[in-house]
């Protein structure tokens, strides 16, 4: 079952924009008497009227917009949600300044040519039954600057089918069926486009011929769909953001993206990668900041890959099979290194030595592993600079080692460590099941200079019986 994909939230960022355009004008919008709008209900914002029109009828939705529309007031956002509108028809919007529109989970399979007038900046035409773009409804819409169709049953982009939006900065295509994009599909939008979303398709490979002459093209989402390799050498140099994640990758080849010399985000988890050539990030070792491999196969942090990302800010090796944390695992690049998430994996050993290069690390994440030491030489070069750390769910053995980290939660780690179900022993069978934070020194008996060296009481009496043994010789 394909998941709600991540997007902008278009309605609260031009709400919050019209806030802020609106502190000083003096217009103001007044809504009709609900009686005359019932069943919709009506909200006066600062550049217009909020209308939403939820599981009516087509007969009481005309009914409601031809009194707004006598109203000739502008109409911020109207909301139509639930409403059988099969065939969207032309007059239905007639005589309405529409700024914002939402037309959502309401059947809708055909929208006649002239249904929407110009003036309208977005568009969602979510979880209806378009089996195609409308390219026709669509051209009268030059102001348009973003268009939402996920969930829709649409299969193959034509050519030319966004030519007349040549406004368009955002396109979202998530959740149809689309196996096939002519390479002349974006034509017409290469000056505007910045996001697009083909994420939760059939796609095969990258279309990356439909989008080459794409001059602007910043994000680019082809989640969840069957790729099976990177080939992306003809997608335009300005993509800074590529979400390749949820496919069916299985390896990285040398230089896979070395076109794209302005890459800073890069997400391939959930595919089942298995290896990464040294060399395949070569010509991104300058702009890489935000690395997503979680999710995959990697049984070992892939140091010789990432050795020369000068400029990563974030690692993300979550539910992976890496087993241990060598004095290799980030030498050379972890340096800048801030967010690291290694949960779900392995891990069994954090090798003396192998975290002291992570000069800027501030969140570091190890739960769900197999780590059973807690040992301060391993921590003692970060420990102070974390703002998150999480080591709840791994077996630990509870011994004089682990008292630092005791000390430390009681001291500071409580406000940085994050224990959701508390991190407890597994062993001593004395101590299994304790939480470490609310172990006692008297739980030990420590000789470790490192340590307070706690006596046993057997031993304290022992000792006690021989100082007073040899003062009274």
């Amino acid at each position: 079952m394909l998941g709600t994909p991540p997007r902008i939230n278009l309605a609260s960022l031009l709400m919050t924009a019209a806030a802020a355009m609106c502190l000083t004008c003096g217009q103001h919008f007044d809504c009709p008497l609900p009686q005359h709008l019932s069943p919709c209900t009506c909200l006066e914002r600062p550049l217009g009227l909020d209308v939403v029109c939820t599981d009516v009828t087509s007969m009481q939705l005309r009914e409601v917009l031809d009194v707004v529309g006598l109203t000739r007031q502008t109409l911020w956002f109207l909301r139509i949600s639930k409403t059988d509108l099969s065939s969207f028809p032309k007059n239905l919007l007639e005589g309405l300044d529409i700024r914002n529109l939402i037309l959502v989970q309401s059947n809708i399979s055909k929208i006649d040519s002239g249904a929407f007038a110009d003036g309208i900046e977005s568009l969602d035409l979510a979880r209806n039954c378009l089996n195609r773009v409308p390219s026709m409804a669509l051209s009268s819409l030059k102001s348009l600057a973003a268009l939402n169709l996920d969930f829709n049953a649409i299969e193959t982009l034509e050519a030319h089918v966004f030519g007349d939006l040549v406004s368009l900065l955002w396109l979202s295509l998530y959740g149809n069926r689309i196996r096939l994009i002519d390479s002349r599909a974006f034509l017409g939008t290469e000056a505007s486009l910045t996001r697009l979303n083909l994420g939760g398709n059939r796609l095969g490979q990258v279309p990356r011929y439909a989008l080459q002459r794409l001059n602007c093209l910043q994000g680019l989402r082809l989640h969840d769909n069957n790729l099976t390799e990177v080939l992306v050498e003809n997608l335009p140099e300005s993509l800074c953001d590529l979400d390749l994640s949820g496919n069916d990758l299985t390896h990285l080849d040398a230089e896979a993206f070395v076109t794209l010399k302005h890459l800073s985000a890069l997400d391939i988890e959930d595919n089942r990668i298995k290896s990464i050539h040294e060399d395949a990030f070569n010509g991104i070792h300058d702009s890489l900041e935000w690395l997503k491999l979680g999710g995959n196969q990697l049984t070992a942090v892939p140091y010789q890959a990432l050795r020369n990302l000068s400029r990563l800010r974030q690692l993300d090796l979550r539910g992976n099979l890496i087993t241990k944390l060598d004095s290799h695992s980030f030498d050379t690049y972890g340096r800048t290194l801030k967010f690291i998430f290694l949960q779900k994996n392995c891990i069994r050993e954090i090798e003396e030595g192998s975290l002291d290069v992570l000069e800027s690390v501030e969140w570091l994440y190890l739960h769900s592993n197999a780590l059973t030491e807690l040992r301060y030489e391993t921590f003692k070069s970060v420990i102070d600079n974390l703002h998150v750390l999480d080591l709840h769910d791994n077996p630990y053995h509870c011994d004089c080692s682990i008292l630092w980290f005791r000390d430390w939660l009681q001291a500071r780690g409580q406000n940085v460590a994050n224990l959701p179900r508390e991190t407890r022993c597994n062993s001593t069978n004395e101590l299994a099941q304790k939480p470490i934070v609310k172990l006692t020194n008297s739980s030990f008996v420590c000789s470790s200079s490192s340590n307070p060296t706690v006596l046993h009481p057997f031993l304290l009496v022992l000792l006690f019986t021989t100082l007073v043994f040899c003062m009274c010789r």
